[in-house]
């Protein structure tokens, strides 16, 4: 269940970071897209691989087998279709905002 929350996040995040980033006019869509699929996950992989680390020096019995977070890697690689939702929101004609706003100096 919890696999299935990581996939429609991973889906709506790649979705909602291209069109408020082209609402916003970026200059670089690409690089927003890659902060996107990748700093968020990377921080809890990494996270997971340290804590993994301390159970194996631990000789725990609650260590992640190598094959699963081998298909948490795989897994992650084919459901982070961040740059192609972001790519769809790039080629859509930009959202106008219904007020003006000035900016601030």
């Amino acid at each position: 269940m919890l696999l299935m929350v990581f996939i429609f996040i991973g889906i709506i995040s790649g979705y909602l970071s291209g069109g408020l980033y082209k609402i916003f006019i970026g200059r670089n869509w690409l690089k927003s897209a890659l902060y996107t699929a990748l700093l968020f996950p990377s921080f809890w992989f990494g996270l997971l691989l340290i804590i993994n680390w301390q159970y194996k020096m631990e000789d725990s019995t609650i260590l992640i087998k190598f094959l699963n977070i081998i298909s948490l890697i795989i897994l992650w690689v084919f459901t982070s279709f961040v740059l192609f939702e972001s790519f769809i929101w790039i080629k859509q004609k930009r959202i106008e905002l219904p007020c003006k706003v000035n900016e601030i100096t």
